[in-house]
């Protein structure tokens, strides 16, 4: 008996591993380019902030990769973010936003042909992941000096929260004016690089994220700017179940029917 459960197992095996590999086979992945966008809060709409160059177009190919920023603006005083850099400013309005109203949804879609994934591919078997590689912004504690602001992104789209390890923020004298959040130096970076998010049976999705401070009174501050995200587009088969668990549940069968039928062989011996 041992030798015909080894055989059935093999036998089961070896079918599943043939599903698996010509389903494999004749799936593929598709993969955009690269997309880095960059954000500066140098206006005065309090609700947007402004796409700096250089910056990817927000089409390539088949690809969408479209961030929204929006946020109210802290002060007309803040450091520039000229060509992606963030660099010290004397005078003017350049401005600077506010942590508490930060918020960026992050949008993808593709508009290819499902048949250049897997010929005869269904809508419901298609898997759209955002791979978001870095997203960061910087970050100053306006005054309170006896406080410790950290700040962290929270991502909250649906079935994929998370949040970024903390980071301290350099502090500027409660007497501060407004000139003093103007260099550059006075910043630190906050970056990160969450788990992938996928959207499974559509050819479009959506990451969204905030900025959570902590440490900090109820009308604490953190002064913002400079914000940068990178990532790419993958389009996929939906994958099938592991090689390793469709294995082990065909073995699993396997044993449960030898061993019913040695069960029912057993019962018919004691009957005679």
């Amino acid at each position: 008996m041992k030798t015909e459960i080894k055989h059935s197992a093999a036998k089961a095996a070896a079918v599943l591993s043939a599903i698996i590999m010509t389903s494999s086979a004749n799936s593929a992945v598709i993969t955009s380019s690269d997309f880095s966008f960059g954000f500066g809060a140098n206006t005065t709409d309090p609700n947007t902030w402004t796409l700096q160059a250089p910056s990817s177009n927000t089409v390539i190919g088949d690809f969408t990769f479209a961030p929204a920023v929006t946020g109210t603006i802290h002060s007309a005083s803040g450091p520039a973010f000229t060509n992606r850099v963030l660099t010290s400013t004397a005078s003017g309005n350049t401005y600077s936003g506010r942590s508490s109203t930060f918020g960026v949804a992050i949008n993808a879609s593709w508009s290819g042909s499902l048949n250049d994934i897997q010929p005869g591919l269904q809508l419901e078997d298609v898997r759209l992941t955002l791979v978001i590689t870095e997203i960061r912004i910087y970050g100053l504690q306006y005054k309170n000096e006896t406080y410790d602001y950290k700040l962290a992104f929270e991502e909250t789209t649906p079935g994929f929260l998370g949040a970024s390890p903390q980071v301290a923020l350099n502090k500027i004298p409660d007497s501060g004016n407004a000139n003093s959040i103007r260099p550059a130096s006075a910043y630190t970076l906050l970056s990160w690089s969450p788990d992938d998010a996928y959207f499974d049976g559509v050819t479009n999705g959506s990451r969204t994220f905030i900025l959570d401070l902590t440490g900090a009174p109820t009308d604490g501050i953190a002064t913002i700017d400079g914000f940068e995200v990178f990532g790419y587009i993958e389009v996929s088969a939906i994958p099938e179940p592991s090689v390793v668990g469709l294995l082990a549940l065909g073995f699993g069968v396997v044993i449960k029917r030898r061993r019913r039928a040695a069960s029912w062989a057993s019962q018919g011996r004691r009957e005679r």
